[in-house]
């Protein structure tokens, strides 16, 4: 239970770079406009509307929740690579259907923790998973915004840092996912 909750600690953190940091981004990398940057920003939220409303139920009956969460952070970690390594925002667009590949994620590891709760702690976990989304909200903005600012303004200029950063707890997210997967008794993820 404690791998699976680190997972979606790791995960709601790096989302956080999206909204912490993404506007300020792109502007500076590809001196996009509100207009550019809002379309971007919309075609992230449609994406994840067709993944979460549409995808994630067909994915998770065929891969199982292990394999959702498996797929969902591989292509996180894609997308947000891409992003930070996007030097005109092509790969920033070809990125965005990767990155919200993370929509098959939270609702697997939801209901992995779901089974392994009892039918009377259910409003305890749903209590828990939304203080770890609150957590991130307190940690995620100081944490990229600091990141991002010294990639720009220290003595190397890697303006990606932030995504690369967020990729990172990604991989992190996925190496413990991998090691949840091993575990065949659920009680000795607690």
């Amino acid at each position: 239970m404690i791998v699976i909750a680190t997972i979606l600690q790791l995960g709601y953190i790096a989302q956080q770079v999206l909204m912490n940091v993404y506007v300020i981004y792109a502007d500076y990398r590809y001196g996009w406009t509100n207009r550019t940057v809002g379309f971007s920003l919309a075609v992230v939220g449609i994406c994840t509307i067709v993944y979460g409303g549409l995808l994630v139920k067909p994915v998770v009956a065929k891969l199982g929740e292990r394999g959702a969460m498996t797929i969902g952070l591989i292509g996180g970690i894609t997308g947000y690579s891409m992003i930070g390594l996007s030097r005109t925002g092509l790969l920033l667009w070809l990125g965005i259907p990767f990155l919200n590949m993370m929509t098959f994620t939270w609702p697997a590891a939801q209901s992995l923790l779901s089974r392994m709760t009892s039918p009377s702690e259910q409003g305890q976990l749903q209590g828990a998973i939304n203080s770890l989304r609150g957590i991130a909200g307190l940690a995620g903005p100081y944490f990229f915004t600091y990141i991002f600012s010294k990639s720009i303004g220290a003595g190397f200029h890697i303006p990606g840092t932030p995504f690369f950063t967020a990729a990172t707890m990604l991989l992190v997210a996925l190496l413990l996912a991998q090691r949840a997967a091993r575990t065949p008794n659920p009680a000795l993820q607690s």
